[in-house]
């Protein structure tokens, strides 16, 4: 695989709600998002399908908050995981 994936901006940050997440894509292979808390238990997992390379931009505000906390997001594409 040709470069990498990258969580490149998460906004608002701290926030009370879910951010809007950038990330950027080295190919077309599908990839995820996962939304973990700090005892490792995934709380949100997202499917992005194959956007292609490059950058892209995600509202996470639809779904039901997870609740005040300390989270961490986890970007998979190829087997290959990206934390911001």
């Amino acid at each position: 695989m040709v470069g990498a994936s990258t969580l490149s901006e998460i906004r608002p940050n701290p926030s009370n709600r879910l951010p809007a997440v950038v990330y950027s894509l080295p190919s077309w292979a599908p990839a995820t998002l996962e939304l973990v808390d700090v005892a490792g238990r995934r709380v949100l997992w997202q499917d992005l399908g194959a956007p292609g390379p490059g950058s892209h931009e995600m509202g996470l505000g639809s779904r039901t908050s997870p609740g005040a906390g300390v989270y961490w997001l986890r970007l998979r594409q190829s087997g290959d995981a990206q934390l911001p």
